[in-house]
């Protein structure tokens, strides 16, 4: 299963562990199937 990301077909699995890191790290928050950039410094 691939998704359309921004014109590129990205896996699933990949964006999702990514979205997973970046909340981990601080830098997005999760708010139901959302994700919002919360530090743009970091």
């Amino acid at each position: 299963m691939e998704n359309n990301i921004l014109g590129l077909n990205v896996s699933y699995g990949w964006a999702h562990a990514t979205v997973q890191s970046l909340i981990k790290q601080g830098i997005v928050t999760k708010k139901g199937n959302y994700v919002n950039i919360s530090d743009t410094n970091k």
